[in-house]
């Protein structure tokens, strides 16, 4: 099996059909489907169910108690059995070429410090959904991407499944968000980088009441994971004007009781950190 497809899903019923037909067009066959139920409480699994009975590609259906997307991951990259794994969320969908393009540019890979390959995602209307890269088969991590050349938005991340397994989400109990750029972040430390490619192999639109819209909200609630990730990111090598945003993020979001001054640059933030924290507790 070459490609785990891996969809997330929390009572998208409605959405999960588009999704199925684009995996059955697709051009390049050898995938899974691989879908993590994260506690649907719609009819999410007679719809799936119907998808597996007709038997038009590989379905595997996992359904456990609702804890989140990066929970959801953690069980997926458990389970999978591609040899590349590849997030597409529930109210997404791909070009019917979208794996064929994939695998090309797997194909070309040969150091094997570069783990996967990064496409462009876009909307339903056409709109690119993340920054153009400068040029085509660019060699980046995730700090590389986000902070050298400062691109913006979201892109489609296809990685080694033997590599994504070893970096799991932490599981702080009474949490159920965590950003994905734990994770990615996470793997640009540990020397991995990703071929990145100005070619569309993802489309979809945001939702509402998704994650990436209530991205600030989700932090507050999930301080914890929140203030990790700023914690990590301030450690890494980007420069110090980064260091210092992500000190002051890292101030904003941890508890109180959880605050760790171990740094001049994060003793310097502080004031600003906490201005920041008591304005989004009298503004929430």
């Amino acid at each position: 099996m070459f490609f785990t497809i891996f969809t997330p899903t929390y009572n998208r019923q409605e959405y999960l059909k588009i999704l199925y037909h684009s995996l059955i067009n697709q051009s390049f066959k050898d995938f899974e489907w691989l879908i993590i139920d994260d506690g649907s409480t719609d009819n999410t699994e007679l719809e799936i169910t119907s998808f597996i009975d007709e038997n038009k590609i590989k379905i595997r259906y996992h359904k456990q108690v609702n804890g989140g997307k990066h929970r959801a991951i953690n069980k997926a990259t458990d389970l999978a059995v591609g040899k590349y794994f590849f997030i597409v969320d529930s109210d997404d969908y791909l070009p019917n070429d979208s794996l064929s393009i994939i695998k090309t540019k797997i194909d070309i890979l040969k150091n094997n410090n570069v783990i996967g390959v990064v496409g462009l995602r876009q909307s339903n209307k056409g709109i690119y959904l993340g920054d153009k890269f400068p040029k085509d088969d660019m060699v980046l991590n995730h700090i590389e991407r986000s902070y050298d050349l400062k691109l913006k938005g979201d892109y489609a991340e296809v990685t080694r499944t033997d590599i994504i397994k070893k970096f799991k989400f932490p599981d702080f109990k009474q949490e159920k968000f965590c950003a994905e750029s734990l994770i990615w972040n996470r793997i640009a430390n540990s020397n991995y980088r990703f071929l990145c490619f100005n070619k569309v192999v993802y489309s979809g639109e945001y939702l509402e009441e998704g994650l990436t819209k209530n991205s600030i909200n989700n932090r507050r609630k999930n301080n914890r994971y929140a203030s990790l990730l700023y914690d990590e990111l301030s450690k890494s090598k980007i420069s110090m004007i980064q260091k210092v945003r992500a000190n002051i993020n890292y101030l904003r979001f941890v508890s109180f009781e959880r605050i760790r001054i171990n740094s001049f640059i994060r003793f310097f933030c502080l004031p600003l950190g906490l201005f920041i924290k008591c304005r989004d507790y009298l503004i929430k």
